[in-house]
Order: structure tokens, then C-alpha cells, then sequence
């Protein structure tokens, strides 16, 4: 089971190792990155690259300029603009919006716990992934998962949307697709816990009933 990066994962695992895997719920994800979530995790990449601390990754002290806006920006794309506006609509907080501070925060509290070199390795990793790469394209790669599969897209997600999940579904062999109707974007896998739960519960409890173990 994942979201988003994880999702990713979760589709390479039943690939490489369908001996150890036998379902998977992968949830708002990609089975190769597009276009559009390389280019904002390509100017994530500068944001870190132009703080001049950054020193070609061998920095002594974080670069916190870069490394907040890189995070500023992954948050915009996780929601949406619904999402935004019943938030913060152009409220006002300490002179400047409220939307302009809680960006501030969450890059703040970033930088307190992740580091540079980590984030951008984590970028690239999502931008590298493909899992057609090597597997005759990403079609056939996602017909060889036999596994039953549980595919959880999000109406209002942009960053991986819901008709990718579709396509994803469409092309596993053994899929059921379930799509969450939320305001919140992206982060609605991780915002919609009862739904989440509901749907994931549902997809396991038969598999049980069809005598399959589950963890």
C-alpha cells in the first residue's frame, strides 16, 4: 500500500518481487513520472541549487533559503485551489496573507528536520521513475502484475490525477479503481483518513473472503 511516492514503490515491488507481493492498493501515484510533476520538481531543484549555501551540495550549514522554497512550492502543487480558498480565501495574518504565512511555516519546519541533499535525491528518484523502463514500455510492464490490485485516484488531485489512476487500473490485469471525492488535492490521501480506511478495508476483507491471507 502507498501514496504518491510510495505508490511508485508499490508498483515496482510487485514487479520485481511478485513471489513477496500479493496484492496492491497503489494510491494517487504515476507508473512513470510526467511531464508536468518533473517540472515543478524541477524548479524544487533550483530553489535548492541557487541558495548560494547550497555550495554544490557540499554545504557546512543548510541551505534554508533554498530548501524552504523548494518545500513552498511542493506544497502548492499537494492541494488545490478549492482547497486554498476555503483555507485561507485573502485573510490577512501578522500585515501579510495567511496563505503567504503558512507557506513561510511549512518551510520553516522543513528545513528543521529534512536536508538538501536528501530532498533532491528524492526528486530525482520520482523523476527516474518508469516502470516500462527496460519492460517493453509502461503497457506491458503493468499487465505482467497478475496481483490483485486496488487503484485509489482523488477528483481534485493535479499533481497525479485521477485519470492517471484510471489508465494505471485499466492496464493491471486484476484491478478494481475507487476514486476519492475530496476539495484537498494530493494530500487528500493523507487528509481523508475514514475513506482511505474505508476503501482499503473493503478491498482487503475480500480478499480474505476468496481465502487469500492478508497482513
Amino acid at each position: 500500500i502507498g501514496g504518491s511516492l510510495g505508490g511508485m514503490l508499490t508498483l515496482e515491488w510487485a514487479l520485481c518481487y511478485p513471489e513477496l507481493v500479493d496484492s496492491i492498493i497503489p494510491i494517487a501515484t504515476a507508473a512513470k513520472h510526467s511531464a508536468w510533476a518533473i517540472a515543478f520538481n524541477h524548479v524544487m531543484r533550483l530553489a535548492i541549487y541557487n541558495d548560494p549555501d547550497f555550495k554544490q551540495g557540499e554545504y557546512t550549514r543548510q541551505p534554508f533559503a533554498g530548501l524552504s522554497l523548494a518545500r513552498q512550492m511542493a506544497m502548492i502543487s499537494y492541494r488545490s485551489p478549492d482547497s486554498f480558498h476555503a483555507r485561507f480565501d485573502r485573510n490577512r495574518q501578522k500585515g501579510i496573507f495567511s496563505m503567504q504565512s503558512y507557506l513561510n511555516y511549512q518551510g520553516e519546519k522543513l528545513v528543521r528536520r529534512f536536508d538538501a541533499n536528501a530532498m533532491i535525491t528524492l526528486l530525482n528518484a520520482m523523476d527516474s521513475h518508469d516502470v516500462g523502463r527496460g519492460r517493453g514500455g509502461v503497457l506491458q510492464a503493468l499487465g505482467r502484475i497478475s496481483q490483485p490490485a486496488l487503484c485509489i485516484g482523488i477528483d481534485s488531485d493535479t499533481l497525479y490525477p485521477a485519470q492517471e489512476q484510471r489508465r494505471i487500473a485499466r492496464a493491471l490485469p486484476n484491478a478494481i479503481y475507487r476514486e476519492i471525492h475530496s476539495p484537498h488535492g494530493h494530500d487528500a490521501f493523507l487528509i481523508e483518513t475514514d475513506t482511505i480506511n474505508r476503501l482499503v478495508g473493503g478491498f482487503l476483507n475480500r480478499l480474505r473472503e476468496k481465502g487469500m491471507e492478508v497482513a
